[in-house]
């Protein structure tokens, strides 16, 4: 599903914002 692939691009770009 396309809210899962968002869901993850949100997770890696915060993950990304916190480093």
């Amino acid at each position: 599903m396309w809210l899962q692939l968002v869901f993850v691009l949100l997770v890696a770009k915060a993950i990304i914002g916190l480093e």
